[in-house]
């Protein structure tokens, strides 16, 4: 395409179907068309959606009752005298 003069895109479509991954699902200009050189094509690509993390996105810990090892226990408030229990 880049040769007969059209610039093109690549746009990513997740999909479901391991048969249509890294096949062209659409473009943007209509099949049997003519478009003008220079023209920005743009050809949907289906892709298959991720399956496990991603190295770079941030992991976070597992929840727990127990902090990290290592880390600071939570300071808990200590109550006032306003907000202690009455004394009987």
């Amino acid at each position: 395409m880049k040769a007969a003069g059209f610039a093109v895109r690549q746009k990513a479509q997740i999909v479901d179907d391991p048969d249509v991954v890294n096949s062209v699902l659409g473009q943007s200009v209509s099949p049997g068309t003519c478009a003008t050189p220079g023209r920005t094509v743009v050809i949907t690509v289906g892709v298959a959606g991720q399956s496990f993390p991603d190295p770079s996105e941030p992991t976070l810990p597992p929840d727990s009752a127990e902090p990290p090892a290592g880390a600071e226990p939570t300071p808990r408030p200590t109550p006032t005298d306003e907000e202690s229990p009455p004394e009987n």
